[in-house]
């Protein structure tokens, strides 16, 4: 080969290269804004109406058994989001309190199941809407790098809020909120208890298993690129949105519950973050009640209660107020 056709051909080569960067980093920005948008925001009402017409679940007749919640909004401690929600006051505010978190696509609403199933207990109970969900403002999602901090923030409102101590207030989450408590509970030992329903390992598993489904495994070549802009783009850091890799660092009695049937969320997700977990801290309970994802606790509320506070109670750790 001539010098002036090796030239011609380094030349050609090098665009075809820079060429081949330049769209696999353009496709990476693509991605990534398709997996840091919020979903389109559902209203309370529209979640009830989901629920019943997908479920025959009546979350309109589970929300009157409630005392009538109190709208109340607090500012997020890493960037300043206004977070809203809801406050249920308990029967001593100074007593007791669980923070609930939703899972993806959903707002406040979702967790009605547990705060209708714990309104014995008498505690506060604050239901928040994740950052770009519900009525809370946010331009993206972090897959809880930036949610458990929100979690984080919405205990200590609880806290101020109702002057509760921060030990007697216990973390809830479902889905995409109990990825969150559980990366909220590895950051502090301040918390009573964690009830996780459904959650995934990370968000960097649950992005390419739900990929894999809808468009096939040739999109994995991709989302690093993907997960590249997203860190560029919002600070988030897709391996700090880890539930099993901050597992070992949870130090207070936490339960996680998975349906065998879950086809969103496989429950080898639950056992892979167990595992993880000290197996005096950490417990997998695996039901197999026919219930679609995170829809535990409405299939069969009273054994799932029943569930909870036979393993809180083993480990000796407060759970629902003094009964």
């Amino acid at each position: 080969m001539t010098t002036v056709r090796k030239r011609r051909f380094n030349s050609a080569f090098t665009l075809i290269l820079v060429g081949a960067v330049v769209l696999y980093l353009g496709i990476g920005y693509v991605l990534s804004g398709l997996i840091m948008a919020p979903p389109p925001r559902r209203t309370v009402q529209e979640s009830h109406e989901a629920l019943r017409a997908g479920w025959d679940y009546d979350q309109d007749s589970l929300l009157r058994l409630l005392p009538r919640p109190e709208e109340v909004s607090f500012a997020s401690a890493t960037d300043g989001t206004t977070l809203r929600g809801w406050w249920f006051a308990g029967r001593d505010s100074a007593a007791c309190g669980f923070v609930m978190a939703h899972g993806i696509t959903e707002n406040r609403a979702n967790p009605i199941k547990y705060a209708a199933m714990l309104r014995d207990c008498g505690c506060d109970m604050l239901l928040f809407d994740h950052r770009g969900h519900g009525a809370s403002d946010g331009e993206y999602l972090s897959g809880g790098f930036y949610e458990s901090e929100d979690v984080l923030q919405a205990k200590r409102f609880l806290a101020r809020h109702s002057g509760i101590d921060p030990f007697r207030i216990g973390l809830i989450g479902e889905s995409w909120g109990a990825a969150a408590v559980l990366v909220a509970a590895a950051k502090t030992d301040s918390i009573a208890f964690v009830l996780a329903d459904s959650p995934f390992t990370s968000w960097r598993d649950a992005i390419v298993q739900r990929s894999d489904k809808q468009y096939g495994k040739w999109l994995r070549t991709f989302l690093p690129g993907a997960f590249l802009w997203i860190r560029l783009r919002t600070g988030a850091r897709p391996r700090d949105a880890s539930p099993v890799a901050f597992a070992k660092d949870i130090v207070v009695p936490t339960l996680l519950i998975h349906g065998r049937g879950d086809t969103i969320t496989p429950y080898t997700h639950t056992e892979r973050i167990v595992e993880a977990m000290d197996p005096d801290i950490g417990k997998a309970v695996i039901l197999d009640w026919g219930a679609w994802h995170a829809h535990n606790a409405l299939a069969r509320p009273e054994e799932y209660l029943a569930i909870v506070e036979e393993y809180f109670g083993e480990r000796e750790a407060w759970f629902c107020g003094e009964r």
